[in-house]
């Protein structure tokens, strides 16, 4: 192409500018003053080492919507101890879609006085499936109505008049309030996703063929239920579920069937096939042949007991076991031997000094368990001498004050150090009371999560001032951060004794605003502020020092849309060299977009969101899908999803506004590249796009792109991929694209592609034209 549009004695020269790479993401500077490598705006789109830019992979849902059985819905009664039926087999006289509401006439009274959700079979269609779970509204005693998409039509009510429908006292799509990863220690074959929803707990098992198939209950105690969040966390072999203000409840993390005689007393288990109902135990009447509790006139049968949750401990701790008696011990050689009857003691096992009348020692002192000859005596190795002496043991140390508690009614838990650490909101009374205390967080002592010092393991965090603990960070071996609503904390010293733990303030100028967005990457913990996602990092091995500019300054446009009001309900985590943050923007309250920051490319490259109503992130977590760590998502009301390596080129989604049914939904990719100007304010003619683009090697692809020109603005399509190529691109296919622009005017142009088949990957973009107009002056 020549250099020059024409020869003459002012020549116009032909100008250029473009990008061969796509790294990150700025939406707070103007688009002509990006570098090269950097775009104006990318949604659901992925900016790979090698530069190119491509939509993300489809969301995958593992598990369906998380509903109730249509079939075999049932309710505890009003004593608890049973399950009852509420309604079955009302006859449907028709039924029939309309403007996207099916309205359904029944053939005498339905009965369905404030019921929310009902569940249909048996009707026929000709496009669209009515049958299934459905959130209805009732018009009268025999009419009801409910949403769902599709083509005007009438249903017919099948071979038989009676369409069964059974309903349930609530809404039969359960929320999910919780959740966390769960692996056996004796088994690192599996590896399951923990989900609490509004009726029971749910196992379900990552990498397996169908992971729905593998979903394993897992019930609450006594028959109870759940209204509001609870945070989950997987510690001592357990699953503890905290229950803000209330008990929390603990899990064994056994999946297995119980066997006929291991049934403990005050636990809970989900019974199964007994008859033709399920429902939970809460107790066995005795612990050796297994006779269990359960109600009467529910029918009987052979079933299969599982472990369900049980509350812990509360009220009135049940204090350590104290060993002393006259001359109980006797020291010979560097070997005590200690006479106590039926002491319980195993060998390996800790005891402590209290104290002594012949031999000195330090109260408080731990020893070890060396053997035990019998029930009656055990021993352990000294450096006192010879004597035969009255020592008063204890099988925990002896502390100040009122002694030890069981676990406080917290929010949330923390391990770290071989230790449970809460916030110190409310004490553990069996009813459970508030302290009126925000700012002081307490510890376990160590491997026991029951045990609680609120004298020795309690920590002020910020002496009254006003502030109040959020979160607590695990930062290197030995310390532990926490983070306040307005500054950051370290704790040093928390791996031992918690005696001479020191609490050093870092910062007053941030704090954080949600407790899950803390998450660390190599010598950093980021976190989400008021004012965008701030880092520490890691001076040196004991030393931390706060960035000056937040991480997301680059997108602080983004930032400033998240929902105050709720940003405490935003979560994060590290995966795949990546921060992803979901947060809810503008007038949501859930999580409904995820901002993603690439460590490799050291910039934001997207804002993630879909095409359904509802899409709300309640957790994410890292888990291993056969050999391979993989990112999953929890939602509210939609189950579980795995959010990478799904090599989908579409969302498989569950839209809970209108169905229950798993639908497909386009990924709303999109990228804006940055204002090519040629580094002149000229205005110019553009003329001419180059771009390269590639598809995948799943699918092929098409898309969009349209070109975006300032002063005077104008925004104009371009022909699309199938277009300039005669059709699709092939999968594995690249090509190299040049369209004219049309020779409009104006001082920058940007240009935007908009995949709508398969994931093509932008890889090269380039603009010409020329300077013209040089001495008017334009006005937008």
């Amino acid at each position: 192409m020549p250099a020059f549009n024409k020869y003459g004695p002012i020549d116009d020269v032909i100008l250029q500018d473009g990008d061969r790479a796509f790294l990150r993401m700025n939406t707070r500077l103007r688009p002509n003053q990006l570098q090269p490598g950097e775009v104006a705006y990318s949604q659901n789109g992925r900016m790979e080492t090698n530069g190119t830019w491509q939509p993300r992979e489809g969301y995958d849902n593992l598990t369906g919507a998380l509903v109730q059985d249509g079939i075999s819905l049932y309710a505890l009664d009003s004593g608890n101890d049973g399950v009852i039926p509420i309604i079955a087999n009302i006859a449907i006289a028709s039924a029939s879609l309309s403007s996207n509401v099916v309205t359904v006439t029944t053939s005498t009274a339905h009965g369905l006085t404030g019921v929310k959700t009902i569940a249909i079979e048996d009707l026929t269609f000709a496009t669209t499936d009515p049958n299934g779970n459905q959130l209805i509204t009732i018009s009268d005693t025999t009419h009801f109505t409910f949403s769902l998409l599709g083509g005007d039509e009438t249903y017919g009510v099948g071979s038989t008049p009676t369409v069964e429908v059974v309903s349930l006292a609530s809404n039969t799509l359960v929320e999910v309030l919780g959740s966390c990863t769960f692996s056996d220690p004796t088994d690192n074959a599996k590896e399951y996703v923990i989900v609490a929803t509004t009726n029971n707990a749910i196992a379900y098992e990552l990498g397996a063929t169908d992971v729905a198939a593998s979903a394993a209950d897992i019930d609450y105690p006594g028959g109870t239920t759940l209204s509001s969040a609870v945070n989950m966390t997987q510690a001592f072999d357990k699953v503890f579920a905290f229950r803000d203000g209330a008990t929390a409840w603990e899990w064994d993390g056994t999946l297995s069937a119980v066997t006929a005689g291991a049934f403990v007393v005050g636990k809970s288990y989900t019974i199964t096939t007994v008859g033709t109902t399920d429902f939970t135990l809460i107790g066995a009447t005795a612990s050796t042949v297994g006779v269990i509790f359960v109600a009467t006139g529910v029918g009987s049968g052979t079933g299969t007991a599982t472990s369900g949750m049980t509350a812990v401990a509360s009220g009135a701790k049940t204090q350590h076991k104290v060993y002393q008696t006259t001359s109980n011990t006797t020291i010979v050689s560097g070997v005590a031997t200690v006479t106590e009857a039926a002491h319980g003691l195993v060998a390996g096992d800790t005891i402590y000094f209290v104290d002594s009348e012949d031999v000195e020692v330090e109260s408080g002192a731990a020893v070890v368990v060396a053997s035990v000859p019998g029930v009656g005596s055990f021993t352990y190795y000294t450096n006192a001498s010879d004597v035969t002496a009255s020592i008063t043991y204890t099988t925990k140390a002896s502390r100040l004050g009122g002694g030890y508690v069981n676990m406080p009614a917290a929010a949330w838990g923390l391990y770290h150090q071989r230790r449970f650490w809460l916030p110190y909101t409310h004490d553990s009374a069996a009813s459970p009371a508030s302290r009126d205390i925000l700012d002081e967080v307490i510890a376990s002592d160590i491997l026991d999560p029951a045990t609680f010092d609120p004298i020795g393991n309690q920590f002020v965090i910020t002496a009254g001032i006003a502030d109040y603990v959020v979160a607590l960070h695990p930062f290197n071996d030995d310390n532990l951060l926490a983070f306040n609503r307005n500054s950051v904390h370290l704790l040093k010293g928390v791996s031992g004794s918690l005696g001479d733990v020191e609490t050093v303030e870092i910062t007053r100028e941030i704090g954080c605003a949600a407790r899950k967005s803390a998450v660390t990457y190599g010598n950093q913990v980021l976190f989400l502020s008021d004012n965008g996602v701030y880092s520490l990092s890691f001076l040196d091995e004991y030393n931390l020092r706060g960035t000056e500019l937040p991480l997301s300054e680059a997108i602080s446009s983004l930032v400033a849309r998240i929902n105050p009001e709720y940003i405490s309900k935003s979560v994060a985590i590290y995966h795949d060299n990546r921060y992803f943050i979901a947060v809810p923007l503008d007038s949501e309250t859930e999580n409904s977009a995820i901002l993603v920051y690439s460590f490799l490319n050291g910039g934001w490259e997207s804002i993630d969101t879909t095409s359904a109503d509802s899409f709300n992130i309640l957790d994410f977590h890292v888990g291993r899908a056969n050999e391979y760590n993989e990112l999953y998502a929890v939602t509210t009301t939609g189950g579980l999803y795995q959010l990478t390596a799904t090599a989908r080129d579409k969302d498989e989604l569950i839209n809970n506004t209108v169905t229950n049914e798993l639908t497909e939904y386009a990924i709303p990719a999109t990228v804006t590249t940055r204002q090519y100007d040629m580094n002149s304010q000229d205005r110019k003619k553009w003329n001419r796009a180059e771009i390269q683009v590639r598809s995948n090697s799943t699918s092929a692809s098409d898309g969009a792109f349209s070109i975006a020109i300032e002063d005077p603005d104008n925004t104009s399509p371009l022909p699309c991929l199938s277009a300039l190529i005669g059709g699709d691109l092939p999968k594995d296919e690249g090509a190299s694209l040049i369209t004219r622009i049309g020779n409009n005017r104006g001082w920058g142009a940007s240009l935007t592609f908009t995949p709508s088949l398969g994931r093509p990957s932008l890889q090269a973009v380039r603009l010409r034209g020329m300077a013209t107009f040089k001495s008017g002056t334009s006005v937008t």
